[in-house]
């Protein structure tokens, strides 16, 4: 597909803002760009903002969803009606492209916490408190930092999120429990340390 050829704006006009998910992407399944367009109109933000909790990198992030919606047009066969919802399957294509980049480049997780930022006086408690959050869920092992952007951030079901995940709904609470664990210990290891 030559999307530079493509005026997104034009295809998504003509659309209905009605059509489902599953109708769009049955309509990708046939070629067509613009369903496709409104499809990632509709969650670019998402994936986006899915895969940069996942990552915490912003290059990274932005490079992660468009390799996701290049996956959705070039796999659309895959998708199967009625097996898995559209976006469960858009978010296990975008997952397992970030387990990819953790598994080629483990470096580009960011684990630590910024010790300028504990020192400095002139940012409000708020915001070092949301940064230090951010890094300590890019500390968590992936699939229990995985379950808690889900549920916790993107407010979705743990049956989704287990769909997502491909495991049963307990096992997901397992990992939301071991998740908020380490996440509670980390940011209580940052207040003593400060």
């Amino acid at each position: 597909m030559a999307f530079r050829h493509f005026n997104f704006t034009d295809a998504v006009a003509g659309l209905n803002d009605n059509d489902s998910d599953e109708e769009l992407m049955r309509r990708v399944q046939s070629q067509d760009e613009a369903a496709f367009a409104a499809l990632l109109t509709r969650h670019l933000g998402a994936i986006h903002a899915f895969v940069y909790r996942m990552c915490q990198n912003v290059e990274d992030a932005q490079d992660i969803a468009q390799e996701t919606f290049l996956k959705v047009w070039s796999r659309a066969e895959t998708w199967q009606p009625g097996r898995v919802k559209f976006t469960t399957w858009l978010h296990q294509i975008a997952r397992n492209l970030c387990i990819d980049m953790f598994r080629k480049q483990p470096s580009r997780v960011t684990a630590e916490f910024d010790p300028e930022l504990l020192g400095d006086s002139s940012m409000r408690t708020d915001e070092l408190l949301v940064r230090n959050l951010q890094r300590a869920i890019g500390a968590l092992p992936e699939r229990q930092r995985a379950a808690f952007v889900l549920c916790q951030v993107q407010g979705w079901s743990q049956i989704e999120a287990a769909e997502t995940l491909d495991i049963s709904v307990e096992a997901l609470e397992s990992l939301l429990a071991r998740a908020r664990r380490k996440l509670r210990q980390m940011l209580a290891d940052v207040r003593i340390g400060s």
